[in-house]
């Protein structure tokens, strides 16, 4: 039960997340028939990625599955600066469906695996349970802090959450043996270990690292600093517009 628990929680709190950034950004109410949209191109996409995997990950000397991850989190990321920039209801959708293939298809062929015990379900239940419950008290969170302090907490959360997500490109290139990550620049795990309960909430939200290496401080920094910088073009224009 315990594991079905963590499994639960670690492959859906990420989209969850996402997709309450995406409501508080996205100031225009979703309508039924937008829902409806949201839901084709979270679900389609998701199934069809999931179907070919076994395809996919043949590709490129069996290399497939982590360059399509890897391309999933570029296009998360593109969404993201697109979604700053103009805020186009389309790259919202692009983003939402990004995150989808790439957190459930390592979700759902687990959860679709050997027989579904009880304890498993029970763990199943309470994982989303939790993942939901987490996700109310973070979107009434975020709609407080832009009330009382503005956009810019928002956008800068989404931001590192986003430049956290490209972090983790690195550890699935690293994985494939594409590059050598250099050994870590610091260690943090004194102060708050990613392993915890608060260190894994942290790495969700903001792409905490315990044992960051260089590289990875310097694409986290940077993709924070395009995707502020695409926030902040986007608050110049609306601002000159009035």
């Amino acid at each position: 039960m315990i594991n079905s628990l963590l499994v639960t929680i670690n492959q859906l709190l990420p989209p969850a997340v996402l997709l309450v950034f995406a409501l508080v950004l996205h100031v225009k109410p979703l309508g039924r028939k937008r829902w409806l949209i949201l839901s084709l191109w979270l679900v389609v996409p998701t199934l069809s990625y999931i179907l070919a995997l076994e395809q996919i990950s043949q590709w490129f000397d069996y290399l497939g599955f982590e360059y399509s991850q890897m391309l999933l989190v570029a296009l998360l990321v593109l969404a993201a600066l697109s979604g700053l920039a103009l805020r186009l209801w389309a790259s919202f959708v692009l983003l939402l469906a990004s995150a989808s293939c790439l957190y459930l298809s390592h979700y759902l062929p687990w959860l679709l695996q050997g027989h579904m015990e009880l304890a498993r379900a029970l763990g199943v239940c309470l994982g989303v349970g939790i993942v939901g419950s987490f996700a109310i008290l973070f979107y009434f969170f975020l709609t407080w802090l832009a009330e009382h302090y503005g956009p810019w907490g928002v956008l800068g959360l989404f931001s590192m959450h986003i430049a956290g997500s490209m972090v983790g490109m690195l550890d699935i290139a690293a994985g494939a043996g594409l590059l050598t990550m250099p050994s870590p620049l610091v260690d943090l795990r004194t102060l708050l270990d990613e392993h915890s309960i608060f260190g894994r909430l942290a790495k969700v939200v903001v792409g905490y690292e315990a044992t960051p290496s260089s590289l990875s401080l310097w694409v986290y920094i940077l993709t924070l600093l395009a995707l502020l910088g695409a926030a902040n073009w986007q608050w110049s224009r609306q601002k000159c517009d009035i």
